[in-house]
């Protein structure tokens, strides 16, 4: 927490903080991988967090904040550090797989810059800002919000979260307050079973959530604020689409929140030093923009799927065709007898959006689309929505992700 004494202090010593890091500015690494050996000499206990720190003045189009280590060596345009000293937190020549500056992050044993005690070990770089240099905190009112980053986990990562363990955890991404992005491996006792996962909701990933170590990894978050919805999709170094990995409801949004990156760890760690690479990292309005600003590509989801639906016991086969850059949705289906078909798009509240069939037809294959408007034409938000296909007494729902 941030008291009005430190805030004092860290104006003051806030420029001291951008000098030391740019020391690291013309660093690069000499071998032909990352270094993940403990690398930064220990720090004396005490409180060294600083905050105020310049933002990102010019931030992409679409783009509400962005962090950039390429044109701010010092801070990547975060407002605020949690780092013992500048070796912990910075850009060390490495670049992600897009070729973009990334952050090299190293947390040791009673790393704890906030002086809190234990079970406080972190470097972390706090608040997401816009260009005039205002903290952004996330509340009900900020609506669906898209934040593009990336990770790079060594061969020798092993971050922990054991059960029943209430001093050992491994977040690499607060929403703080709210919930937190986790890489370690949760409960399982096999250390080679790291995985990423959401603190605070109980959805597994649809991929396993397994982590590739040695290889950059894409992530983008869209939050809807105002219901508390997460959606996540992913992105291995390597492949050319993201993947819809985690479509869940998260905690009720009561408060405001801010978001946080970087290791954020307890003390059970049996001595490990952790060391990890971040790349940009983006947030706004939309998923394209955030992907182009935060990994130089603008591919989007694209990603086709056949959806296996029961109706009376027999089977219909719905195909969905994300295209979230041009807002369409086709769909095709099979229908094994004549019926009275109904189908229509709903909101996560329940609420007809627009009906695309209601007839009856003969049985065969069919197909139909939805352009991203509702019934008045108007453009539909961002979001999730439900494809929901009614036929006699049947009533089944497909949820699908409208992304701008």
């Amino acid at each position: 927490m941030m008291t009005k004494g430190n805030v004092i202090r860290n104006n003051l010593a806030g420029a001291c903080l951008v000098a030391v890091i740019e020391a690291w500015k013309g660093f690069a690494a000499t071998a032909a991988g990352p270094d993940a050996s403990k690398m930064c000499s220990a720090v004396a206990a005490g409180n060294y967090d600083v905050y105020h720190l310049p933002a990102i003045t010019h931030p992409p189009a679409g783009v509400s904040a962005f962090i950039d280590w390429a044109k701010l060596p010092s801070n990547g345009g975060w407002s605020g550090a949690q780092i013992m000293d500048s070796c912990r937190y910075h850009p060390d020549g490495f670049l992600t797989w897009h070729g973009k500056a990334a952050a090299r992050i190293e947390v040791q044993p009673n790393d704890d810059p906030l002086n809190l005690g234990a079970g406080s070990e972190r470097a972390e770089m706090m608040g997401l800002q816009d260009s005039t240099g205002m903290q952004i905190n996330e509340t009900s009112a900020s609506g669906t919000v898209y934040y593009a980053t990336s990770y790079y986990f060594p061969s020798t990562w092993d971050g922990t979260f054991l059960k029943g363990n209430s001093n050992s955890w491994s977040f690499v991404w607060q929403f703080y307050g709210w919930q937190g992005f986790a890489a370690s491996r949760g409960y399982a006792a096999d250390p080679a079973a790291q995985k990423y996962w959401f603190g605070g909701i109980s959805t597994a990933f649809s991929d396993g959530g397994n982590i590739t170590k040695g290889l950059w990894t894409d992530f983008v978050f869209m939050v809807n604020w105002g219901t508390g919805h997460l959606s996540v999709w992913r992105r291995n170094e390597g492949l050319t689409a993201f993947t819809l990995v985690l479509d869940a409801n998260g905690p009720a949004v009561t408060g405001s929140y801010y978001v946080k990156q970087g290791l954020y760890r307890g003390g059970d760690v049996s001595g490990r030093t952790d060391v990890l690479w971040v790349g940009p990292t983006a947030r706004g309005s939309t998923f394209s923009s955030v992907e182009l600003a935060a990994f130089g590509t603008n591919n989007g989801t694209g990603t086709a799927r056949s959806i296996p639906l029961k109706v009376n016991s027999e089977a219909f086969l719905i195909k969905v065709i994300e295209a979230g850059q041009h807002n369409l949705i086709n769909l095709s289906y099979n229908i094994p007898y004549a019926s009275g078909v109904t189908i229509g798009i709903y909101d996560a509240r329940g609420r007809l959006i627009r009906r695309l069939i209601d007839e009856n037809l003969q049985a065969g294959s069919y197909k139909t689309g939805w352009d991203g408007r509702d019934g008045y034409g108007i453009p539909a938000l961002p979001g999730m929505y439900l494809i929901r296909m009614k036929s006699g007494t049947a009533d089944i729902s497909q949820k699908i992700v409208l992304l701008e």
